[in-house]
């Protein structure tokens, strides 16, 4: 029997609101842009 998604009790937990997105991309976005660079100057050097 397959149970329903809104059962689960912790499904407030994985909901984010939009402006909850935005900052996890900007995070994201921001944190692979510091790895790109220090690749770059590592492979540079």
């Amino acid at each position: 029997m397959v149970e329903n998604p809104s059962d689960d009790p912790e499904d407030h937990l994985k909901t984010m609101s939009f402006g909850d997105h935005l900052e996890e991309l900007r995070s994201r976005v921001f944190r692979s842009l510091m790895v790109v660079i220090g690749f770059g100057i590592v492979a540079f050097f």
